[in-house]
């Protein structure tokens, strides 16, 4: 069902008479969240993506303490990644993609290494490092991906054990080969393909294959 979305008042009436619970898709958005969504305390799983949203992610969605999946990428969000999401401990996916988010990465976000699963942020505008908190994510999780954003610094001890990282247009710097000898390393020039159990790094001419 897609709700174009022109007025807060509207929408938050759509979402509490017809969306009490379970998954929300919604389509062809324009504007902000508003923070009503997290009155939807039942909700399950929340998708956003390719919407026209702007504004930045409302703090209210930490009060959503069933989501499981909640994809918001391919807008134009800006602000921060809310520290507040700790709260969401069974949330399985967190979709970030293709926005103008910025600020450091939450080192929060590592709490939720026991239900997260997937974590995706590429192509936005974050800066800092790595938190070595992302370890319990990157070790357990299929995918995390902080691929194209403004990132720097040497990997974590705790990252070198990903099982699908990507890092690719970063200034992220890779020490994994001098911390983990017992993991075969190859290195190829240009570009690379998907593969699993296996971390990307891009460094100005060369991408890190990192196997298990």
């Amino acid at each position: 069902m897609g709700i174009n979305y022109t007025s807060p008042t509207y929408y938050s009436h759509v979402l509490k008479e017809h969306f009490p619970s379970s998954g929300l898709l919604l389509l062809k958005l324009i504007g902000t969240l508003p923070t009503s969504l997290g009155k939807l305390e039942h909700l399950q799983q929340l998708f956003v993506g390719s919407n026209h949203l702007n504004g930045t992610i409302p703090i209210s969605l930490s009060k959503l303490e069933q989501l499981s999946s909640l994809s918001m990428q391919d807008n134009d969000l800006q602000g921060t990644i809310p520290e507040g999401l700790i709260t969401l401990t069974r949330l399985k996916s967190l979709h970030l993609d293709h926005n103008n988010l910025t600020g450091t990465i939450p080192s929060t976000l590592g709490a939720l290494a026991l239900s997260l699963l997937d974590l995706t942020a590429s192509d936005n505008l974050l800066t800092g490092s790595l938190p070595a908190s992302l370890g319990r994510v990157a070790k357990r999780g299929r995918v995390v991906d902080f691929s194209y954003n403004r990132l720097h610094g040497e990997i974590p001890v705790e990252l070198c054990l990903a099982r699908n990282m990507f890092l690719i247009g970063t200034n992220i710097t890779n020490r994994c080969s001098e911390i983990c000898r017992d993991k075969q390393y190859r290195v190829s020039h240009g570009g690379g393909v998907m593969l699993y159990s296996v971390m990307y790094l891009y460094s100005p001419a060369l991408i890190f294959k990192i196997f298990e």
